[in-house]
């Protein structure tokens, strides 16, 4: 390139800032569309004597690989009962190798938190739904996840505790 061509060094330096942020965006970028697909964390204990944790990433596929189930049931933010369909959560869990007392279950937006008992795995079939009537569940509509208990199979679970444990825009469970 001919000298006159050139930029001037405050140029150069610009040119070459402006470079090095498009590979650092791109690489960014590259980072988030490869996460994009990581619907779900389970953080487990990574054993006896050591407080680390290990954690466990699922997408839909993963999710969708291990036995379905189905549950129609109404929940009170729809008007009518609907089939919620996923993984049972005591599938999920084993999945993992989890063992504990409680989940501590956190939605993906506001920061709600709730406990779920083991218990509650081993009594009734509760899901980890990822659909609702048949199609996918959006962030919108309290997806892609929530978990649902069969609320109309059993009256016990007609009390606030279990509709509280019933988080819907699912992100996190972790076991304690």
């Amino acid at each position: 390139m001919p000298p006159e061509l050139l930029p001037s060094s405050p140029q150069r330096r610009l040119l070459l800032a402006g470079a090095a942020m498009a590979l650092v965006t791109g690489a960014a970028g590259a980072a988030t569309r490869a996460s994009e697909g990581i619907v779900l964390t389970v953080i487990v204990p990574a054993g006896q004597g050591t407080l680390a944790r290990v954690q466990r990433d699922f997408d839909l596929a993963a999710l969708a690989a291990l036995p379905q189930h189905t549950i129609r049931t109404k929940l009170p933010w729809y008007a009518q009962a609907r089939h919620f369909t996923g993984p049972m959560l005591r599938d999920i869990v084993a999945a993992v190798g989890g063992a504990g007392e409680r989940l501590v279950v956190q939605a993906l937006l506001g920061g709600y938190r709730a406990e779920i008992p083991l218990n509650d795995l081993r009594r009734w079939p509760v899901i980890v739904a990822y659909q609702v009537d048949g199609r996918a569940v959006g962030v919108r509509d309290k997806g892609p996840l929530m978990i649902v208990y069969p609320f109309d199979d059993d009256p016990e679970l007609r009390q606030t505790r279990y509709l509280g444990r019933a988080v819907w825009n699912l992100r996190t469970i972790e076991l304690r």
